[in-house]
């Protein structure tokens, strides 16, 4: 897993701790896991379950919410604190 990789797996996680919304709805969900099935198998390994998931949620993510790929372009290059403390808060309301 690439720091890339997991910046996607974390985001996805503190998104899904939320009830479902218009953001991320329950939907979601299940198109993220049931596409992440398909495209990697019924045999691949967890992680590689989990990391091609994330990557089909940030997408769909992503085209609602641009704000969030910008987060996630942000921790590529600036450090990783600062983000992740202004989407906990954004989530946190």
């Amino acid at each position: 897993m690439t720091e890339h990789d997991a910046q996607q797996v974390l985001l996805v996680r503190a998104i899904e701790r939320q009830p479902a919304s218009s953001t991320w709805t329950d939907e979601d969900r299940l198109h993220a896991s049931q596409e992440a099935l398909r495209q990697t198998g019924p045999e691949a390994e967890r992680s590689t379950f989990v990391i091609e998931r994330a990557r089909l949620a940030c997408e769909r993510l992503i085209a609602r919410k641009p704000a969030l790929g910008d987060l996630l372009h942000s921790l590529q290059w600036r450090g990783w604190f600062t983000p992740v403390a202004l989407l906990v808060a954004l989530l946190a309301g």
